[in-house]
C-alpha cells in the first residue's frame, strides 16, 4: 500500500503516537493489519493536510482526523 496524503507537516514530535492509535483503533474495529495500516496512514495524512502549514503539533492532530473521518462517510 502507499499513501502519499502526509507531508512535512508530520515531522514533528508526537505525531507518530497519533499514527499508531489511529492504526490501533482500525484494529480493535475489526480490521485486518494491513487494511488498519493502510486506512491509518491516509487518515492521518489527510488529517495533517487540514493543519497548519508550519507548526503543526500531535494535539492539533485528533479533531482533524474526526473531521476527516466524518468528511470521508458523508461522500
Amino acid at each position: 500500500l502507499l499513501s502519499t496524503a502526509g507531508d512535512a507537516r508530520l515531522a514533528t514530535a508526537g505525531t507518530g503516537d497519533v499514527l499508531t492509535g489511529i492504526i490501533g483503533a482500525g484494529l480493535a474495529g475489526g480490521l485486518e493489519p494491513l487494511e488498519a495500516a493502510g486506512l491509518g496512514a491516509e487518515l492521518h495524512g489527510r488529517a495533517a493536510r487540514l493543519g497548519h502549514p508550519v507548526g503543526l503539533v500531535a494535539s492539533d492532530l485528533p479533531e482533524r482526523v474526526a473531521r476527516t473521518l466524518s468528511d470521508l462517510g458523508s461522500g
